[in-house]
């Protein structure tokens, strides 16, 4: 902790990426539940959309410009 807050020293430390993770997780248990006939066509599409949000967190912070935003 420095002055009072978290050092961030990776994106895994950001709040916002660890919530889009557990999102993520319960999104995915949740296509499972979705009945046969959209099982693999809509689930895969929504297990992979829920996966795309903590990847683009991943890809930003590795972005040299990430501070631009912040």
């Amino acid at each position: 902790m420095v002055g009072g807050r978290w050092k961030i020293e990776s994106y895994e430390d950001l709040e916002v990426y660890q919530k889009l993770c557990d999102l993520h997780i319960e999104v995915n248990d949740l296509t499972f539940t979705f009945p046969k006939f959209e099982l693999f066509e809509l689930g895969s599409q929504v297990r992979h959309a829920s996966n795309s949000a903590p990847a683009n967190v991943a890809e930003g912070w590795n972005n040299k410009h990430v501070n631009m935003y912040l």
